[in-house]
This record gives C-alpha cells, structure tokens and sequence, in this order.
C-alpha cells in the first residue's frame, strides 16, 4: 500500500487527509508499507530549504521503519513533477545516506525507458565499481 509521507510523523493530518493510520494498516496483515517520500515533492508543499527538507526526511523515514520494520519500501523522487528533468545523481545519493540500514527496500519512481544508464550511476559507487 502506498502511503503518504504525512502518515508517519503527522499523524493527525493523516488521518483526517487521508484515513491513514500506520500502526492500523499493518494490524491488516499488509504485505508491504510503500512510502512515498518524494524530496522535491516534500520540499515544495512544505516550503523547506534543502537542509530542512533532508532533516523531514529523515525523520519521516525512521518514523516510518520504527513502526513497518522489513515492511518498509521507501520511494525517492527521480523526476521532477514540474519540469519531468531527472534528478541530479548526487541528490539521490544524498537522500540515500539518510535511509536507516535496517531499511532493504526502496523504490525509484518515475523510471522512463533508457533510464538504465542513470539508475546505474545512482547505485555505482566509484572507483570500486561496486553497487551500494
């Protein structure tokens, strides 16, 4: 199920917004929590510089694996919804160094064919050549 990035820290919101409740939507039994935790998206609804908007999304994301644990798919922007440019590598990596360890899964999105050569220099750590 996908929620959105108010559930976790702003519950109240959420609740009244979106019906979402994020220790009720697991009790379900659901499979998998997809966080949608869109930077540029966070960012712009909230009107936050950069550092506030990286301090929110880290503290939605740990919000968010405290309570879903291995449930947790935490997705990142690489898109611009405005302007459909992708997002610069080292913004993705950043916002990558902020997801807790103990998080195994995360979703790109939006992804347009001939996006492989991107997402591959998103997730190549050089000079190693080895992925994160």
């Amino acid at each position: 199920m996908n929620i959105y990035y108010e559930t976790p820290v702003f519950a109240d919101r959420s609740e009244a917004w979106y019906a979402h409740n994020l220790k009720e939507i697991l009790a379900t039994g659901i499979d998998h929590i997809y966080l949608m935790t869109y930077q540029r998206q966070i960012k712009k609804e909230m009107k936050l510089t950069e550092a506030k908007t990286r301090e929110l999304f880290q503290k939605i994301v740990k919000a968010a694996y405290d309570v879903c644990g291995e449930k947790l798919i935490v997705k990142l922007q690489l898109r611009d919804w405005d302007t459909g440019e992708r997002v610069p590598v080292e913004e993705i990596r950043e916002y990558l160094k902020l997801i807790p360890a103990g998080v195994k899964r995360i979703c790109f999105t939006p992804v347009k064919v001939g996006d492989y050569d991107y997402l591959t220099s998103i997730l190549l750590v050089p000079p190693a050549g080895r992925f994160l």
